[in-house]
């Protein structure tokens, strides 16, 4: 049996992210003749902590696999401490002396930033996710450093956060066009956000890959049939979630093998709601820095 607890909060278990990866898991676990105990509490919650006491001491399961990691991870610490069988999805702010997958979020936002200065964008705005989360930091942190490698400058205002929900997304959006000079692309942490800014930028008759660019991170199935079709750095998450569980089942086989840790690269999907700058955001850009030199 292996126990899978998902992150779900007050309003319900709604990101697509979670129901790709579920389906992975569960798809693996049927063929390793594993089963699948699945709950859902409020990340950090007490229910969520007592849960894991009770898988851990009532013998409930026979290894879990954890997701959506915290920089500092109580749950980590727990499973560590007590020797029981676990792999993540994802790392913490030590990252040591656990097995992980995860997606090496650095190199794929240099891709991205990549992908939209080669379209002629230089003022480029991140929506980022909750501080707490380690690949929410990690994301800003490829941001950060592909600016810096492309000279570019972070302007004041153009870092706004969210909390991975599309209304976040949109709510983000708005704050960024309302800015004086808004940015002429927008990257989101993950894809809810981003269509959630491809909805902002509709209901202000912009034209997304025309008027202003959107991109985001993860590459859930909703991104391929938007209008246009969103840009974004994919992950296999459904494949990820077989990998994890086959992980996990290794693991509790041979423990001799339990300390692994795989970075896998995401894949940059470009689609429509990425294009070239158009030339009139270039003019007026460089009109404003030059009187701000």
């Amino acid at each position: 049996m292996i126990g899978l607890i998902l992150p779900a909060d007050q309003t319900g278990f709604e990101e697509p992210f979670f129901t790709e990866f579920l389906v992975g898991v569960g798809e693996e676990a049927a063929t390793l003749d594993f089963h699948l105990l699945v709950a859902a509490h409020p990340a950090g919650s007490a229910a969520e902590s007592d849960t894991y006491l009770k898988v851990v001491k009532g013998g409930w399961v026979d290894g879990v696999v954890l997701i959506r990691l915290r920089w500092q991870d109580e749950r980590v610490r727990l499973l560590k401490d007590r020797g029981f069988p676990f792999v993540a999805y994802g790392r913490t702010g030590d990252d040591d002396g656990y097995p992980f997958i995860d997606e090496d979020s650095v190199a794929g936002l240099g891709l991205l930033i990549d992908h939209l200065v080669q379209l002629g964008h230089r003022r480029i705005a991140f929506v980022a996710g909750p501080d707490e989360l380690t690949f929410a930091r990690h994301r800003l942190r490829g941001f950060g450093e592909s600016m810096t490698r492309h000279g570019l400058p972070i302007h004041d205002g153009l870092i706004v956060m969210g909390d991975l929900q599309r209304d976040s997304g949109a709510e983000a959006m708005s704050r960024l066009m309302d800015g004086s000079l808004p940015p002429t692309a927008v990257v989101f942490s993950n894809d809810l956000m981003a269509l959630g800014g491809m909805d902002e930028a509709g209901a202000r008759g912009l034209k997304v890959g025309q008027d202003v660019s959107i991109a985001g991170f993860d590459g859930i199935t909703a991104g391929a049939h938007t209008t246009p079709g969103l840009t974004t750095l994919r992950q296999p998450i459904r494949e990820v979630g077989r990998r994890v569980c086959r992980t996990l089942v290794e693991l509790i086989d041979d423990k001799a093998r339990a300390n692994r840790h795989v970075l896998l690269v995401p894949e940059l999907l470009v689609r429509g709601s990425t294009g070239a700058l158009p030339a009139r955001h270039g003019h007026r850009a460089q009109a404003i820095e030059r009187r701000r030199e």
